[in-house]
């Protein structure tokens, strides 16, 4: 499972943001069972870790970058362009076509009804 729509769904907003920042763009092997050492559990805290187990357990992940869904967030977070492209590791242009991109599909959600 790689999709972010997955992620979001079974483990929150919170928690996807968590498993994305520190995961991002790369295959996870998720364990079986819960295990006080594993390294996934310091990286992700305790919730999100077990979270994970319950739903992948025992299958391999594709941690998405979803850039456009964090440009998101850290702008409601109230995050300047600046700010969210050196958190993304992307140029500013990137984060304002990202943006542009969002209020288009709003706006085209709000004709839709």
């Amino acid at each position: 499972m790689s999709e972010l729509p997955s992620l979001r769904e079974l483990l929150g907003d919170e928690g996807a943001l968590i498993v994305v920042e520190r995961l991002g763009g790369t295959r996870v092997f998720v364990p079986e069972f819960i295990t006080a050492e594993h390294p996934l559990r310091e990286t992700l805290g305790e919730k999100v870790f077990g979270d994970l187990v319950r739903y992948f357990g025992k299958s391999m992940i594709l941690v998405p970058l979803a850039r456009h869904w964090r440009v998101e967030i850290y702008a409601s977070q109230n995050m300047t362009h600046a700010q969210i492209a050196r958190k993304l590791g992307c140029g500013e242009t990137m984060v304002y076509r990202a943006l542009k991109k969002l209020r288009a599909e709003r706006d085209q959600m709000v004709l839709n009804f």
